[in-house]
């Protein structure tokens, strides 16, 4: 490995390859993998930060709405929550 790459988790890796699926249409259920896998992380951290439920939820849909749009712009230099995560901050600040 040389100094520009980094190395990422076997479920970084899953992530990758299940975003390459979805942006290409191969697997529409991509998407929904994605989404159960970070939206109760991402709900919570949200939550902790505005402490409303239905806004955090909300938020929370809004944040994933735009990772999803944004797909095929994603670079695999970054985990999707870091991703999702940083559009909560945008909306939220």
């Amino acid at each position: 490995m040389n100094g520009n790459e980094r190395e990422f988790s076997s479920k970084a890796l899953e992530d990758f390859e299940l975003i390459d699926r979805a942006v290409q249409g191969k697997d529409p259920s991509a998407y929904e993998t994605l989404m159960k896998r970070y939206k109760k992380a991402v709900y919570f951290m949200i939550l902790k930060m505005i402490r409303d439920a239905d806004d955090a939820d909300d938020l929370t849909m809004e944040a994933f709405a735009k990772a999803f749009r944004n797909l095929e712009r994603f670079k695999k230099r970054i985990h999707l929550f870091n991703l999702v995560v940083s559009y909560c901050h945008q909306q939220y600040h």
